[in-house]
């Protein structure tokens, strides 16, 4: 923790918490974000920090206010034409609440472990009367961040990394800190105490998680005689970690997913820490990123899975209570080899860039591209692992409508909806995609929705469909949640054809032939 704490900047008398989020939300640098945490650590109430630390990292579980209730809060407060003339222009929900609520009589602004207490200990009989009375005493940020709390939705995204570091100094490492995190229960109070200069708290031996290694586009010109490839698979990086007391399975970031995989650590067989990629398959052996998502989500496995989680093990940080990272790529590989055999993710043979890149484009089924690792390297979060994406598809589809965005972009649209031809005649939404094109483009297209925008429904905005987009995507997959039965993974807007006719869009039958 920081020995000498820096007071924060009090803007418009809002509550430190509040402030913090505020300024997270406009600094995508990832140490700009950890300074400023570290000052929030350092000021903040021993009451409040460990929940704001619980808040951020997604661990605090709240009763949630539904949308219903807090509308009916705010029409009971303002002109319903305003209100409605309000909620389409700001487009968002929690954010018109926070603007038109009238200003706070009471100028005590509530402390976040209050609102946490007030929340945690709610029913529906009382919610309406403790969420009014905790709005009644906020300013316009301060209802703001309460708001997204009630829903569940913060908007503000800081990972378990970001806050480990900003939370570690040379006396507690980061290694420390995820080994504390992982054994607590918000509001963390021992992992506190120890950060403010108390003992090593009372814990049981826990399979704890281990600072991920980096992962980069490939950029720089490298020697391919220095380097090993594997494929890259799509699905997300895992660490499965085993002793004599504990199974547990966490993400690259470090959160504890174990719950939702049951069947991936019962199957482990060995005492280390393994890296793998998690992936989901459904009943045809085809990998499913939906399906993956759907798990993720889930507070408890499904009791029969329609779906199969696998690993593709590819690195061995941990066997039987020795620490391996320190070991160079080869040497852990072959302890890998010797432990999960041909379960391991396969190398691909290869001398030359071209060779390699030839490979990384005709990907095997659940990948999608190369990962390339230097032979003599340890591993440490320090060190770089390189990603080599196979090349992106391309579809021309259909605008159908749109949405504005959230936050900073919430005057702007940036979530469009687009279809492909089912047949001759008729167009089918496919998915929603951002614009990934040109800033120029990007504000042209926003000014085409507002210029040309004929229905409503909810936030939405639909529009005549005429209008061409280019679509990149990565793979085709299945999709229970689409109409089309089908979604593009990784879909991004890359170019307005202007001068396109519709009728030259994609067709969904050729769509389907790619997955």
């Amino acid at each position: 923790m920081l020995a000498t704490p820096v007071t924060l900047v009090k803007l418009h008398a809002m509550t430190p918490f509040a402030n913090l989020v505020e300024q997270l939300s406009f600094m995508p640098d990832d140490q700009d974000r950890q300074t400023l945490l570290r000052r929030y650590f350092a000021n903040a109430s021993d009451q409040d920090r460990g929940w704001a630390l619980a808040v951020l990292a997604g661990t605090l579980q709240l009763p949630r206010v539904k949308p219903a209730l807090l509308n009916g809060l705010i029409e009971a407060q303002v002109d319903p034409v305003l209100l409605d003339l309000s909620r389409a222009h700001v487009g968002d929900q929690a954010e018109t609440i926070a603007l038109l609520w009238p200003e706070p009589q009471d100028t005590t602004p509530p402390a976040l472990h209050e609102v946490v207490t007030a929340l945690s200990r709610s029913s529906r009989s009382d919610q309406a009367a403790i969420v009014t009375r905790l709005l009644n005493r906020c300013d316009a940020t301060a209802r703001l961040v309460f708001i997204r709390l009630c829903l569940g939705r913060l908007a503000v995204s800081v990972s378990p990394a970001t806050l480990r570091a900003a939370l570690s100094d040379a006396a507690h490492p980061v290694e420390g800190i995820a080994r504390l995190w992982h054994q607590m229960a918000p509001p963390y109070a021992a992992l506190f105490t120890w950060l403010d200069g108390g003992a090593w708290p009372k814990t049981t031996p826990y399979a704890s998680y281990k600072p991920a290694m980096r992962v980069e586009p490939l950029t720089d010109a490298l020697s391919p005689t220095d380097y090993e490839a594997e494929w890259q698979w799509d699905g997300i990086r895992v660490q499965v970690t085993v002793n004599a007391t504990n199974r547990r399975l966490y993400t690259a970031a470090g959160d504890d997913i174990s719950n939702q995989f049951p069947e991936i650590i019962d199957a482990m067989h060995w005492h280390g820490t393994v890296e793998a990629m998690l992936l989901v398959q459904t009943g045809d052996d085809t990998p499913s990123h939906e399906e993956l998502r759907r798990r993720l989500r889930a507070k408890t496995p499904p009791k029969k899975p329609a779906t199969t989680a696998i690993l593709r093990p590819y690195d061995l940080l941990e066997q039987d209570g020795e620490d391996l990272r320190d070991l160079p790529w080869h040497a852990r590989r072959d302890r890998l080899l010797a432990i999960v055999g041909s379960q391991a993710s396969p190398l691909l043979p290869f001398t030359t860039w071209a060779q390699l890149g030839t490979l990384r484009n005709k990907p095997a089924k659940g990948a999608c591209g190369v990962m390339l690792k230097r032979r003599d390297a340890p591993y440490g979060p320090t060190e770089t692992w390189h990603s080599w994406l196979a090349d992106p598809k391309l579809a021309h589809c259909v605008l159908l409508s749109a949405q504005r965005g959230q936050g900073r972009q919430a005057a702007y649209y940036t979530e469009f909806t687009y279809g492909v031809w089912d047949g001759a005649q008729r167009l089918i939404p496919l998915g929603t995609a951002q614009f990934g094109g040109s800033p120029s483009e990007a504000l042209a297209l926003d000014a085409y929705m507002r210029d040309n925008a004929v229905g409503r429904f909810g936030p939405v905005r639909t529009v005549q469909p005429e209008l061409v987009l280019q679509i990149s995507y990565a793979s085709v997959q299945h999709s229970t949640r689409h109409k089309s039965g089908i979604t593009l993974r990784r879909a991004s807007i890359q170019r307005i054809k202007w001068h396109e006719p519709m009728t030259e869009a994609a067709r969904l039958s050729d769509l389907r032939a790619q997955i």
